[in-house]
């Protein structure tokens, strides 16, 4: 439980630095840095701890290639360029919405049916963001006059969803590992060269506190909240691990509101109360099931065991 509350307590700090960096560098220039970085660091881990073939083994390209526009590219260039509109709270809380996202991609792409609780769950979610957004404003609804950076935070969450469902096709056939390397690898050709385009109108401005702070999203929410998260689900399973991602937006509200002096009004408390009692209640309803699909199946076993035993009993007798 400690490394899965680390692991949520860093990605909280990359939404408070991507704010605070946006007085220093541009967005692409974050994205460009993580992702050379990362490149770096995980071909160091194929290469001396995984399988050196990687390249060879890769049969869907197109999927690959696409997980690396989405997941690495475009979902970090909107998150980032989210935070130079809106407030860090807005983004923490809005990001409780990945999963839900997920779930209507998957049901729209892959044909997953979705139950009347995960119905329930998704609307009752998007009210909650509804609320976010609008800053509680009725005449804001009702004129879709929303913030901007609100809404390129939301385009970034479902482009995450897309890099989750492919990464979950790829991960058929390669480690959790090997599909985050090879994201980060398609990302860095083409990254670069958007980071120098974007630096011909936003001067990177480096200091030591920049150098601190991209050290901190290079290394902590890139490289060891992975690490971290793939031990805690290692340890307690996916289904449980999943729960803990509701505590980004709490830290992300504290670190806000604490660090920054952002308000927090009503229509975060409301909102946000939404989006995480929703996302609660689905995490709570799959451990449910799988705890129902592991007795079934252990059930299955022991009668399948009893009905040996007694087979051997009459074999005996006769």
């Amino acid at each position: 439980m400690l490394l899965l509350n680390a692991a949520c307590f860093m990605w909280a700090g990359n939404i408070l630095f991507g704010r605070i960096l946006r007085d220093f560098v541009g967005p692409l220039f974050i994205v460009a840095v993580r992702s050379v970085i990362g490149a770096l660091v995980f071909a160091g881990v194929v290469w001396f701890f995984g399988r050196r073939d990687l390249w060879r083994r890769v049969t869907d390209w197109p999927a690959v290639i696409m997980m690396g526009i989405c997941g690495v590219i475009l979902f970090q260039v909107l998150f980032y360029y989210g935070l130079r509109y809106t407030s860090v709270l807005n983004v923490g809380l809005l990001n409780g919405f990945i999963p839900m996202a997920t779930a209507l991609l998957a049901a729209a792409v892959l044909g997953e049916k979705l139950g009347r609780a995960l119905w329930l769950a998704i609307v009752v979610t998007i009210a909650g963001i509804t609320w976010i957004v609008s800053g509680g404003n009725v005449i804001a609804l009702v004129h879709l006059e929303f913030n901007r950076g609100d809404l390129l935070v939301l385009g970034a969450v479902f482009t995450w969803a897309v890099y989750g469902i492919l990464g979950k096709r790829l991960m058929n056939q390669l480690t959790a590992m090997e599909v985050t390397a090879l994201g980060l690898f398609v990302a860095v050709l083409p990254v670069l060269p958007m980071a120098a385009w974007e630096a011909t109108y936003i001067t990177p401005e480096i200091n030591t506190f920049v150098l601190f702070a991209l050290a901190f999203v290079c290394i902590g929410p890139s490289i060891l909240c992975m690490y971290w998260w793939n031990q805690g689900v290692q340890l307690i399973g996916p289904a449980r691990s999943a729960i803990y991602m509701n505590l980004i937006p709490v830290y992300a509200a504290l670190m806000a509101y604490l660090i920054l002096g952002e308000p927090l009004g009503w229509h975060h408390l409301g909102g946000g109360l939404m989006v995480l009692g929703a996302s609660l209640y689905i995490g709570l309803a799959t451990i449910q099931a799988t705890n129902t699909q592991e007795a079934a199946l252990d059930g299955k076993a022991i009668e399948g065991t009893n009905l040996k035993d007694r087979g051997a009993n009459k074999t005996e007798a006769n």
